[in-house]
């Protein structure tokens, strides 16, 4: 009960409060049934006599258990409507039972019998509709009928005392409620695995499927908010473009399999070489683009160089056997959070990059009246 009443305040998922009220509910009529209130507390009388009611209160939140794990009301309104029906007719008993309990539980068979028919013909028809967890629920809810039919009968003494008989009630509501909280727990497994693949789908929809970095869409969008949190907090923030040079050279003469490799590898090196906080991002073919928040120029640069010499001191092995090796140029700029945006701050790291392309390749640019070195 304690469990599921922090799985509700964790997800506000309603049908784990149903179970926890349904919980102490049974617990209640099977301490009433077998007389342990009475031992235990040594309570008789009217006060302990109108706990009786939880055999009324049994059934209202198993059946708002069930219209919160199936969802009737969203999917299936007609059995919603069924479902509707028993629960005013139960509140209704309930509610005349706060004022006269001994005849509220008059008809508490014949409200029990109806309870079992309207649950049992909804479940089946949500079992017939493919609901995958409707099949758990009707067995626990034939454990339930099956041994309170036996603990039935055994009082109006048509067969001999067992264990079975005599403890009925206990046994029908305890496998029912293990069965509901294998639903539940069933429900949870089912929510995560879907929040997976959503999860999954993200991340594959904002990264660069080859080189495992994220895409230029996703780039744009995280690079806007780490602009505005620059601005905020009045933090540096510095942008590198970054090319391959010569990188058709790679797949024209070594074919394409050794070029997804170099590019692979530069996926790496980033890796290796960047904080938790720097974004990059695969522009496309052997662009690349990385955002620094908290850098000025001087560790932009100190950053970009650290790149081009573990570009140039790393090499791919070749179809034949030979090292493979490939630069990059680099082009900086420091990022004025203040007044523009990161596309605004991508154009200016795109000329130092065109700059460093005509100085030679295989060097550092950065923009302010473009300097090279």
């Amino acid at each position: 009960m304690f469990y599921n009443g922090l799985l509700y305040f964790a997800t506000s998922k309603k049908e784990n409060i149903f179970y926890s009220l349904y919980l102490i509910s049974g617990l209640v009529w099977i301490a009433l049934s077998y007389g342990l209130i009475a031992k235990a507390f040594n309570a008789y009388g009217d006060a302990v006599f109108v706990l009786n009611l939880s055999l009324i209160t049994m059934p209202i939140f198993l059946i708002l258990f069930m219209m919160a794990i199936f969802e009737t009301r969203k999917f299936y309104p007609t059995e919603h409507r069924i479902l509707q029906g028993m629960l005013a007719l139960l509140v209704v008993t309930f509610s005349y039972g706060l004022f006269d309990i001994a005849m509220a539980l008059k008809p508490a068979s014949s409200l029990a019998a109806l309870m079992m028919v309207v649950t049992f013909s909804v479940s089946i028809s949500l079992f017939r509709k493919g609901h995958p967890l409707v099949k758990f629920f009707l067995v626990g809810h034939t454990f339930f009928v099956v041994f309170n039919g036996f603990a039935v009968i055994y009082y109006k003494g048509l067969i001999e005392p067992s264990y079975i008989n005599s403890h009925g009630v206990g046994i029908g509501i305890v496998l029912e409620a293990l069965t509901l909280a294998f639903i539940i727990s069933y429900r949870i497994k089912v929510l995560e695995d879907i929040r997976s693949r959503q999860g999954e789908l993200k991340r594959q929809a904002a990264t660069d499927p080859l080189t495992r970095l994220y895409n230029r869409r996703h780039f744009m969008t995280e690079g806007e908010y780490m602009v505005e949190q620059a601005r905020a907090a009045g933090q540096s923030l510095s942008v590198i473009a970054l090319d391959i040079d010569h990188f058709k050279a790679v797949n024209d003469t070594h074919g394409h399999n050794i070029g997804d490799l170099v590019l692979m590898n530069m996926a790496d090196i980033f890796r290796q070489f960047s904080r938790d906080q720097d974004l990059v991002a695969r522009f496309g073919g052997e662009e690349f683009v990385i955002l620094l928040p908290g850098a000025d120029y001087a560790e932009a640069r100190g950053y970009a160089e650290r790149i081009r010499k573990a570009v140039q001191a790393q090499s791919v092995e070749g179809v034949d056997g030979s090292a493979v090796r490939v630069t990059v140029s680099l082009g900086l700029t420091e990022v004025n959070a203040a007044m523009e945006s990161v596309e605004s701050a991508l154009n200016r790291a795109d000329k130092a990059l065109y700059e460093a392309k005509a100085s030679g390749r295989n060097c550092v640019c950065y923009f302010e009246a473009i300097a090279c070195g």
